[in-house]
């Protein structure tokens, strides 16, 4: 089976203005079909994909609108990882209406949720007639309240070794 997973990608028209004039798409067509032609992509996805304005004061705050989710799927997104330091850019309700947009978009999110169970917890895909379990760790902590912690939302953690390992674990139980 072919998986390709990519590095930051980040859909904020407010960091890249030609998609405020060209559209999603751009990010996109320079690819030629290629997420398209795959079994499985997965990307890291640097911002929130909601319209929850709350911006934490830091340095770079990130945040896309919903609909460029939809246009990430149709051009062969299928897991979306926000355990990253941006994922968290406009808090905990935007955390969550991010991962409710991708579930609307047909993207699966990982790396995320209401609690640090789910935030860590594995998602299954079927891809080229396999199970494939997908976890999201993110090692960049900016800031630290972006990580879930017992009930409370935020991102998934891979800095706390035997917390990601948990959850590789986890996901292989059923993959």
């Amino acid at each position: 089976i072919v998986i390709h997973g990519t590095g930051d990608v980040s859909l904020d028209p407010t960091y890249i203005p030609a998609f405020t004039t060209n559209g999603y798409e751009l990010a996109w067509t320079g690819l030629g079909g290629l997420f398209e032609r795959d079994d499985l992509t997965i990307i890291n996805h640097e911002c929130p994909s909601t319209d929850i304005v709350d911006p934490f004061p830091k340095e770079f705050v990130f945040g896309c609108d919903p609909a460029a989710l939809v246009v990430a799927r149709r051009f062969g997104v299928d897991v979306a990882n926000l355990a990253n330091n941006h994922g968290f850019d406009h808090g905990p309700e935007a955390l969550m209406d991010s991962m409710r947009n991708m579930r609307r978009a047909g993207i699966v999110p990982v790396g995320a949720g209401r609690n640090a169970r789910q935030a860590d917890a594995p998602r299954y895909v079927e891809a080229g007639g396999w199970r494939i379990g997908v976890i999201g760790a993110g090692e960049v902590l900016d800031p630290i309240r972006q990580v879930a912690v017992g009930n409370e939302p935020g991102t998934a953690v891979g800095q706390d070794f035997e917390r990601a390992l948990r959850a590789i674990r986890l996901a292989e139980r059923k993959a």
